[in-house]
């Protein structure tokens, strides 16, 4: 079972009837927690080879599932109140990935940790400037390849391009 279907089910049985946007008592969360944890590892729910290796002990996975449960309660529109949803701060992982950005995230650390904030204006700025490259390499669409050898010579010709 998915794990989207597997809290879906577990909240359900847990509340019986659902409707509206689910909110869950400290017991409630615990038993839909209890009933996914056991599913996983009974092999009733996915639980993919990089997670099984990653949460090993049983606490490990409760802590997963407890995230999980509260991911899906937000996002599944069955439990949500049919809303779509919204994340609070779309963006704000732009740039994980960049090696010259956690460089620079990094020499900004060393000036806050030192105190020298004379500096910190013009980190700043180069951190600004260097998401903001990120994000518009990321938005740019890609130019298909186009193999002139399948277009018609008349059209080429009418479009001025030589093959």
């Amino acid at each position: 079972m998915r794990q989207k279907e597997a809290v879906y089910s577990a909240v359900a049985e847990v509340l019986g009837d659902i409707t509206g946007t689910v909110i869950l008592s400290k017991e409630q969360r615990k038993d839909v927690i209890d009933a996914i944890t056991s599913g996983i590892s009974n092999g009733e729910v996915e639980f993919s080879d990089e997670a099984k290796t990653k949460y090993t002990t049983e606490a490990a996975i409760r802590g997963y599932v407890s995230g999980l449960v509260n991911n899906w309660l937000r996002k599944d529109s069955r439990l949500n109140g049919n809303t779509k949803y919204e994340p609070k701060n779309p963006g704000t992982r732009a740039g994980q990935g960049d090696e010259q950005l956690k460089a620079m995230r990094a020499l900004r650390k060393t000036f806050v940790i030192s105190g020298d904030t004379t500096k910190l204006a013009d980190v700043d700025a180069a951190i600004a400037a260097r998401v903001g490259d990120i994000k518009t390499t990321k938005k740019a669409p890609k130019t298909p390849s186009v193999d002139l050898s399948n277009v018609p010579d008349e059209l080429k010709e009418a479009l001025g391009i030589m093959s």
